[in-house]
């Protein structure tokens, strides 16, 4: 049957082609967990290399330190204001497209800033290595398990100045040794902002040792 002249017949596979992209945005939007957890960790990777190729085009080769940070800066401006930013997402594309230009921009704006940053690369500086120790998310071998105990005590008293919520994720993450969902659950949040809070704990305890002149 042939359509009238002035309809405009859209093929059921181009109409519904990002229908599912669509839905779990709407669905991130309305506030539900689920839906965000699914979101992070289907497009991790995409967020992930979308910020090292930029970095890496640009002449800039990062450490890990930089790229998770920036990744968590991603998700946490995604999610701001009850997923204002995430809502531009018109669906006229993949999912997957759009976040990698909004992780571009985003991070060749970071780049631009050119703020600076505390290096913690000093393998000689006790407080530095406990600030690498203390956020680490890998398993600790057993002969470097004592020398993690002996410098995760010197960082006891930067601890004390940090808001309740920053040291209750700290026993969770580093004395309980508990993985990120797990964190998620206790604290009644995502596993995106439990990952963002990991990066600005880390921040927090930088900039506490390097006033403190513990760093340099």
């Amino acid at each position: 049957m042939s359509a009238k002249p002035d309809q405009i017949v859209v093929a059921p596979e181009t109409e519904d082609r990002y229908a599912e992209d669509r839905r779990l945005v709407e669905a991130c939007r309305r506030g539900e967990t689920r839906a965000w957890r699914t979101l992070l960790e289907r497009y991790e990777v995409t967020i992930h290399y979308a910020v090292l190729n930029t970095l890496r085009a640009r002449g800039h080769e990062p450490s890990s330190d930089e790229v998770a940070d920036l990744e968590a800066d991603i998700v946490l401006a995604l999610a701001k204001n009850d997923f204002r930013k995430l809502g531009r997402y018109a669906g006229r594309c993949k999912l997957s497209h759009w976040l990698k230009v909004v992780s571009n921009n985003f991070t060749i704006d970071r780049l631009r800033q050119k703020r600076p940053t505390v290096s913690l690369d000093d393998q000689d500086a006790p407080v530095a290595k406990a600030l690498r120790a203390t956020l680490d998310t890998g398993e600790p071998l057993p002969n470097q398990r004592y020398e993690r105990e002996q410098l995760l005590a010197a960082m006891r008293d930067l601890y004390v100045e940090l808001p309740d919520c920053d040291r209750h994720f700290i026993q969770l993450h580093v004395y309980e040794e508990l993985g990120f969902e797990e964190i998620a659950d206790r604290m009644e949040t995502t596993v995106g902002a439990i990952y963002a809070r990991k990066n600005r704990v880390r921040k927090k305890l930088t900039s506490l040792a390097q006033e403190r002149g513990l760093l340099r």
